[in-house]
């Protein structure tokens, strides 16, 4: 017979003899020999599955009306009573004993109503003690007001059935003081926070009406809700005339600047789009132009209208545009003028060189050779101011580094020189000049790098920042000279290229620094923030 088999037949034979079986009589009766039988029916007491009492000299064993696993009670922080069908305490743990200062002896085998516990319990509690006991379970909150602490019980009584089947009720005090007490004082703060978001509310209103700045609020649809004072004036209409009104047919006519709708839509879906400018049409049909600061009122996890803090920047515009056909005059100018000049160096050098072809003066040649290195000198700076003019002439672009370098190595002779680009994809948002930046480090790398063969353009990402790096096998840069070479002036020929590439690079606030060894080559590293590159992927 299997373990499993054996234990159920016990377990029936005692139900079938509630008043108990000795060990000889239940080894008689399921054929097992009497060792077997001994060592089930200590086990059954060990667990808690019977008791044992003594009848002269032998051992009688009865299936028990306390819950099996009784130490489990007692690791339970909550109170906890077993009354068996007649009320009758049959366990009780270390947390109850503790909470009501009583000692075991006083409970165990008591009729609850004739316990030190019925005084803490109500008739309408007792009720539901004992509608338990019919399979009707409860849970309901008491304070027991006779303990000096008056601490709130979520009291959760709970049918049982024993092993013998006999009915019974499991009493469980949850203690919900702290929760009670945290409940309590949110209620107080919310009625105090509720205070104050109607004072809130009218300081909020107040403050829309008299900010400087144009406040528009939409709902999805892109309906007109809020409509300052500010906005009346700057487009003429009163907030009458707005308010539940498409902000698109009338203000921003949507056939006429599509754009601006896309953006809003965009902002209503949940995209991010914090700042945008565009001009509106006023209520006289003039133009004039916003700059917004958006953002998005949501409800339940659902983006239900948006708000926009706008500045009137025409006055702004009108004078950058001013100032843009001013600059395009003078860089007409400074072009017509450099070219002129540029020709009439031209020239000179050609007279320059028939004189040095005619004269047979070694006198008059060193001066003439003077003359030419002069004119050569001159004629780099002029360039120089050609590329200089164009910094910051157009707004800074997206570029993927590897594209823009490989461009201009196509136009250069390397004379032997090895280029390696391990950029990838990598893109940097900079001035539509970084490709001088590259031309320059390379031509510096040609002309002071003394014996460069080889040279190499990487990139590092650290937490902030990314670091393209530039480096070459030439002679590099002396220690006291690192940060001179970016001065203007400094050094041999113009002086300009890398102040210019400094300069290329600070438009969009990169850095560049040169960290290389000397004797074993130059090393220029170019600090990008964290928002002006990108990977795609």
């Amino acid at each position: 017979m299997a373990r499993e088999q054996e234990e159920e037949s016990i377990r029936e034979l005692l139900r079938n003899n509630p008043k108990g079986l000795t060990i000889e009589e239940v080894s008689r009766k399921l054929s097992l020999n009497r060792t077997t039988a001994a060592k089930y029916l200590n086990a059954f007491v060990l667990t808690g599955h019977a008791d044992m009492r003594t009848l002269g000299s032998a051992k009688l064993f009865y299936l028990t009306e306390r819950v099996p696993l009784t130490n489990i009670l007692s690791l339970s922080s909550d109170p906890i009573l077993i009354l068996d069908k007649d009320l009758f305490v049959q366990e009780v743990n270390a947390a109850l004993l503790a909470y009501f200062r009583l000692e075991k002896e006083n409970l165990k085998d008591k009729q609850l109503t004739q316990s030190p516990l019925v005084q803490h319990f109500s008739a309408g509690e007792m009720a539901s003690i004992e509608r338990a006991l019919d399979g009707e379970g409860s849970v309901h909150e008491v304070q027991f007001d006779l303990m000096d602490d008056g601490r709130f019980f979520r009291m959760k009584c709970i049918p049982l059935t024993f092993e013998s089947g006999a009915r019974g009720v499991s009493i469980i005090l949850e203690d919900i003081t702290e929760m009670k007490t945290y409940q309590h004082e949110l209620e107080m703060r919310v009625e105090e926070r509720t205070a104050e978001l109607v004072r809130s509310k009218d300081f909020a209103e107040s403050l829309i009406r008299t900010a400087n700045a144009m406040i528009i609020g939409l709902d999805t649809a892109g309906r007109v809700t809020i409509f300052n004072r500010a906005a009346e004036e700057v487009t003429g209409y009163t907030a009458d005339e707005m308010l539940g009104k498409s902000w698109f047919e009338r203000v921003v006519p949507k056939d006429r600047f599509p754009e601006v709708l896309n953006v809003f839509t965009s902002i209503a879906g949940g995209g991010v789009q914090e700042t945008f400018e565009n001009p509106i049409v006023t209520k006289d049909g003039s133009i004039r132009y916003i700059s917004w600061k958006n953002n998005t009122i949501a409800e339940n996890g659902k983006i239900v209208a948006t708000i926009s803090f706008g500045i009137d920047i025409t006055d702004r515009k009108n004078a950058e545009e001013i100032i843009r056909k001013a600059n395009k005059q003078v860089a007409l100018l400074t072009s017509i003028t450099r070219h002129d000049i540029i020709n009439q160096i031209n020239s000179l050098q050609g007279y320059i060189a028939i004189l040095r072809k005619r004269s047979t003066d070694a006198r008059n040649a060193e001066i003439l050779a003077k003359i030419k290195e002069i004119t050569d000198l001159i004629l780099r700076q002029i360039i120089f101011t050609r590329d200089f003019q164009n910094v910051g002439a157009e707004p800074p672009r997206w570029i993927r580094v590897g594209d823009g370098i490989r461009s201009f190595l196509r136009t250069l002779d390397l004379e032997g020189i090895e280029i390696v680009v391990d950029t990838g994809d990598l893109e940097i948002y900079a001035d539509p000049l970084m490709e001088k930046v590259f031309f320059n480090l390379v031509d510096n790398s040609r002309r002071h790098g003394d014996h460069v063969t080889r040279i190499r353009i990487s990139y590092g990402i650290s937490d902030d920042s990314l670091s393209l790096v530039y480096e070459d096998n030439g002679v590099g840069v002396p220690e006291e000279e690192k940060e001179k070479i970016f001065d203007r002036g400094f050094g041999k020929n113009t002086g300009y290229g890398l102040f210019l590439i400094r300069e290329i690079l600070a438009i969009t606030g990169f850095t560049i620094l040169e960290n290389g060894t000397y004797g074993r080559g130059a090393r220029f590293v170019i600090k990008i923030p964290k928002n002006s590159y990108r990977l795609p992927e």
